[in-house]
């Protein structure tokens, strides 16, 4: 549900959610006419419900009660008198429920102070008129339709001399406290330290108002900082990897205590197992965290270090070596014949294959002798 200022309709709007259109709530065109409008600028909702409008056309403030909307502010017209309100814009409360009224024509601020009595419903609202190039200041005495009290004091409030008087208010207002106090009856501290929590990392916050902040900060060992928000402590979450925990050896220096897999001054260094172990059968081994394996590069090996051999293997090898050994030795003996043979012929002069080689031309011979030739024709040719 909002509300909205239609200064070109002269009235004051309400939408509920999700409608599309809205209800005439303030103006000459709502369902009960109570008050009518000249260009409305602005509207503020309190938290007692109660809607506040800036009459622009009207030069004045008007709210909304149990019984339609009434002047509080500016009920005489527009000007400079103590009883107008020069041509308003805009309207605001601050927390202690003062209105602020903007006047953009004359460069001015105007704030109506608002406190309430502590037993009776009676509200004392003085105005003041800021120029932005600090000239004179004047004071107004709002008029409201209700019978002003016998109740008239001057005071001084950043510097400018104020008028007060009494009226009847039906909205709730905070009172005014006095410095360093706050609430419904001023028993809060509004010092620094009381109303947050301004030290970081267990520091103690000490309220001094000689300083521009208010506070200073006492810093527990290791932190530094206006608010103790530098950690200067040898031991921090990073400084020891890998769940290593740090231990502070003094105020500048640490030592990680490390996993059993890591070292190094951080524990970023991983222990390497496989430094001083041989994998068999060219096996590789593979570091592992705390521990290491050995990767055998075959099925037919296995094992911690891959010195299991498979019996299958095994077989394949005794048959290869056997074939081998006996290669070798057929090789061994084709070699001692010949070295043989060759003693037996260079240096004895034997030639056991000498008869043998006789023999076998002989046959040789014999056969050509068998073997016809055929005839051979000659033909001459003469040349002269």
């Amino acid at each position: 549900m909002k509300s909205f200022a239609d200064s070109g309709n002269d009235r004051i709007q309400l939408f509920q959610s999700k409608q599309s259109s809205g209800i005439t709530v303030a103006g000459s065109t709502s369902i009960n006419t109570t008050i009518a409008l000249s260009s409305p600028t602005g509207i503020v909702l309190d938290g007692g419900s109660y809607l506040f409008i800036v009459d622009t056309g009207n030069n004045r403030i008007v709210r909304s009660t149990s019984n339609g909307f009434h002047c509080i502010i500016g009920c005489n017209g527009g000007g400079l008198t103590s009883n107008q309100l020069p041509d308003p814009h805009r309207m605001a409360f601050d927390s202690y429920g003062n209105i602020y009224v903007t006047n953009p024509a004359n460069s001015l601020i105007l704030k109506f102070l608002v406190s309430t009595n502590s037993c009776e419903t009676t509200t004392e609202i003085s105005s003041t008129m800021n120029i932005n190039d600090n000239s004179s200041m004047s004071s107004m005495t709002v008029q409201h339709d209700t019978t002003l009290k016998d109740f008239t004091s001057t005071f001084s409030i950043n510097q400018l001399t104020t008028s007060e008087s009494s009226l009847s208010s039906p909205f709730f207002i905070m009172p005014f406290c006095g410095q360093n106090k706050i609430g419904l009856t001023c028993n809060i501290s509004s010092a620094p330290c009381d109303m947050m929590q301004l030290c970081e990392n267990n520091g103690t916050c000490i309220n001094n108002n000689s300083i521009v902040d208010g506070y200073s900060c006492s810093c527990s060992q290791g932190f530094n900082g206006s608010n103790c928000e530098i950690d200067n402590r040898p031991c921090q979450s990073n400084t020891c990897w890998n769940n290593g925990i740090c231990n502070q050896t003094s105020d500048t220096t640490f030592e990680c205590l490390c996993k059993p897999e890591w070292i190094g001054i951080h524990c970023e260094i991983q222990i390497d197992y496989c430094q001083n172990v041989t994998c068999l059968n060219n096996g590789v081994c593979q570091p592992l965290l705390g521990d290491y394996k050995c990767e055998c590069l075959s099925k037919s090996y296995s094992g911690e270090y891959c010195g299991i051999v498979s019996q299958k293997l095994v077989i394949r090898q005794t048959v290869s070596k056997s074939f081998g050994y006996i290669c070798y030795v057929m090789i061994g003996c084709i070699c001692s014949f010949f070295i043989v043979m060759d003693i037996l012929k260079y240096c004895f002069g034997i030639d056991p294959a000498k008869d043998q080689l006789k023999r076998r031309g002989r046959r040789r011979g014999q056969r050509m002798k068998k073997i016809k030739r055929p005839p051979q024709i000659q033909k001459f040719i003469y040349i002269n």
